[in-house]
C-alpha cells in the first residue's frame, strides 16, 4: 500500500506494474530496487501474497 500518489499516466503505470509484481511473488514481497522509480517511496503497508485460486473457485 503506497501513499501521497499523483494522480497522473506515470503514477497509474507505476502502480499497475507493481500489482503485477505483487501477483508474482510467492510471498507479497516487492524488491525495492525492481520497483518503478516513483513507488520506491511511500509504502505505508506490505500486503501478503494472494492465495492462488482453484480452478472454477470464485468469490462467492
Amino acid at each position: 500500500m503506497f501513499g501521497e500518489l499523483a494522480l497522473d499516466d506515470g503514477c497509474v503505470q507505476a502502480v499497475l506494474e507493481v500489482v503485477r509484481q505483487h501477483a508474482a511473488s510467492a510471498d507479497g514481497l516487492l524488491v525495492w530496487g525492481q520497483r518503478p522509480e516513483r513507488l520506491r517511496r511511500g509504502l505505508i503497508a506490505r500486503l501478503p501474497a494472494m492465495a492462488p485460486r482453484a480452478q472454477g473457485e470464485s468469490d462467492a
